[in-house]
């Protein structure tokens, strides 16, 4: 009977981990696409990067 609990809580915990596994990592490749500056080329997150004129740049500086 222990054994039979034993199984099932470490198949619970098992599966727990490899659904949060997957959550993170799609999190991560959704939020995190990196993107050269239409510039300089230096590689920059979607999210961070300035959009001007249809492109992607690093900085303020490389925008200009």
């Amino acid at each position: 009977m222990l054994a039979k609990i034993l199984i099932l809580l470490l198949s619970l915990a098992l599966l727990y981990y490899l659904y949060r596994r997957s959550r993170t990592t799609r999190k991560l490749d959704d939020e995190e696409q990196m993107h050269p500056c239409h510039r300089c080329g230096t590689y920059v997150s979607q999210h961070d990067a300035i959009h001007k004129d249809g492109h992607l740049y690093c900085s303020k500086e490389c925008a200009q």
